[in-house]
């Protein structure tokens, strides 16, 4: 019985391996963005305050976080994830398609990397209460300390289960329901969030 058991708990674990390795490359990468992001806004506001002078936080937010540069970043993901999965389709016909299959993966990564960073100016926003972040959702009371903390949690973790569904093989997401799952809960979080805490 003993032995059954340690015969199945290692073809079980194996079987995850793809889902879990890929899980863990994902996280790396949003990690490395979050902490350039983080500390480059840091040092960014620690020159606009300490060496100009300047304590609008606003005006710091609004470098980083301009409607047209998040809409450009969007719309430049968007081409770029079409382009990929296109000549991603084709190189399974040539392998003449590759290479510019990699340079179109990168190409997206990176994109949609540069909007997770946007995503977090944006949190990071709502934090110091800068106008570009609070007047953009008005409606939303984010003063409630929970509110802010589950609004900008769920974000995240929608951000980081989507980019699974986009960058991760198939065959790999097969392993596991855990980014379905992942996303539905960050879904759902983020609507409780949005419907519990609307300003009257």
């Amino acid at each position: 019985m003993i032995e059954n058991h340690l015969k199945y708990e290692p073809a079980s674990s194996s079987k995850y391996a793809g889902i879990k390795q890929a899980i863990k490359e994902r996280g790396k990468i949003h990690i490395k963005t979050l902490y350039f992001f983080t500390y480059f806004m840091l040092g960014f506001a620690f020159f606009k305050s300490n060496v100009q002078n300047q304590h609008d936080a606003d005006s710091i937010i609004r470098v980083f976080l301009d409607e047209a540069l998040a809409l450009y970043s969007l719309c430049f993901f968007a081409g770029c994830f079409f382009i990929f999965k296109l000549l991603e389709f084709l190189s399974k016909k040539s392998s003449i398609f590759e290479c510019l299959k990699n340079i179109f993966y990168w190409l997206s990564n990176t994109s949609y990397e540069f909007i997770l960073g946007l995503l977090v100016v944006y949190i990071f926003g709502f934090a110091i209460h800068a106008p570009i972040s609070v007047n953009s959702i008005p409606w939303l009371d984010t003063s409630n300390f929970y509110a802010y903390v589950f609004f900008s949690l769920s974000l995240i973790f929608i951000t980081f289960s989507l980019g699974l569904f986009a960058f991760v093989e198939k065959e790999v997401l097969k392993q596991s329901n855990v980014p379905k799952i992942l996303l539905i809960i960050s879904l759902t979080l983020l609507l409780v969030v949005l419907l519990t805490n609307v300003k009257s």
